[in-house]
């Protein structure tokens, strides 16, 4: 990642852990144009857009994350949590499991399954 895009980046994460979440996303926007391949990015701009209930701009994210980087499951814990919170738990569930799927030890993917059962 380049230099500029991770101090956006990191504007982005301290507006989170702030809960100015507008702001988070028009940081992590700016990262991303500036390092459109970086899942973490859009990973980061996903929960943002959780927190502000933009469940569809969020699953968009998630999907980008999961695109960019299959075997992570953060992008799959992300999509799942959006959905959960659009209220699509049956959606959620199979975002869950395939996460699962790239990676069998992932507890957030395990618990948030086993919940969903």
């Amino acid at each position: 990642m380049s230099k500029e895009a991770e101090e956006y980046k990191n504007l982005g994460n301290d507006a989170y852990a702030s809960g100015r979440h507008t702001h988070a996303i028009a940081y992590y926007t700016t990262a991303i144009e500036l390092d459109p391949t970086n899942a973490a990015l859009f990973s980061n701009r996903a929960a943002a857009y959780t927190k502000i209930e933009e469940f569809q701009k969020a699953k968009y994210d998630a999907d980008m994350c999961i695109e960019l980087r299959p075997e992570w499951p953060k992008g799959y814990w992300r999509k799942g949590t959006a959905e959960i919170e659009a209220q699509e738990y049956k959606q959620a569930v199979a975002t869950f499991e395939k996460g699962l799927e790239r990676s069998p030890t992932d507890q957030n993917c395990t618990t948030l399954v086993l919940l969903g059962r």
